[in-house]
């Protein structure tokens, strides 16, 4: 389907822009921020953006590869997801790139449309390295001959195929706390909420059930409640 995207985009779409590609060598600059560039990155970057990362690029990216690969996944942690995710974005930051993490959706996206083995991330990496390497920082005109109907196609077909993961869970608490967390971030548009409200829901059932253990466990021998007698 990509394939025949640029094929229609090139055949049917404006190709002016492509007049702009200018192949050559450019290197990456090194240049390190600023101590107010942190202070920056920690307000608008960083804060807003760790519902996001640690539910969808951690939490929801390990188990999603359980689900496809099983055993074979045991190496996706939540602390080698962020491990990687902190050195790429050391990496990115210093080199004046933008930030990067993990994503459920893509692990998704890779397996439902057959990328399955650890080549096809050499693959595209390869293709991307040499797009940034060799067009001389301006692809965008190359990138853009892809039509917007294609992206959509590919989109909604991996958006379905993900959504279809809800199915594992199980008992009606669980679903029912899936669903307000949906409901709260469609509503609001702010994921931080329904990420907060879900952690709260779960933890205060657990904080309940823990409670009644304690009760069931402190109470004296020979309650009332527990010894009444026999009606006669």
């Amino acid at each position: 389907m990509l394939i025949f995207g640029l094929g229609a985009g090139a055949f049917l779409g404006p190709i002016e822009g492509l007049a702009q590609l200018r192949l050559g060598l450019a290197f990456p600059s090194l240049g390190l921020p600023s101590l107010s560039d942190f202070s920056t990155a920690l307000l608008i970057l960083v804060i807003p953006q760790v519902p996001l990362t640690l539910g969808n690029a951690v939490f929801a990216t390990a188990d999603t590869a359980r689900s496809y690969f099983g055993a074979k996944a045991q190496r996706v942690t939540h602390r080698g997801l962020l491990t990687t995710m902190g050195v790429a974005n050391l990496a990115a930051g210093a080199l004046g790139g933008v930030p990067v993490c993990h994503g459920s959706g893509g692990v998704t996206a890779h397996f439902r449309l057959g990328a399955r083995i650890g080549g096809a991330n050499l693959m595209i990496g390869s293709v991307f390295l040499a797009l940034a390497l060799f067009v001389d920082g301006n692809v965008l005109p190359l990138l853009s001959l892809i039509p917007y109907p294609v992206l959509g196609v590919m989109l909604a077909f991996v958006g379905l195929q993900h959504a279809l993961l809800v199915r594992d869970l199980r008992g009606w608490l669980n679903i029912a706390v899936a669903i307000l967390i949906a409901v709260v971030t469609l509503a609001t548009s702010n994921l931080a909420l329904g990420f907060a409200l879900g952690i709260a829901l779960l933890q205060g059932r657990k904080l309940v059930g823990a409670l009644g253990r304690l009760a069931v466990a402190l109470r004296p021998e020979g309650h009332p409640r527990q010894n009444r007698p026999t009606p006669l």
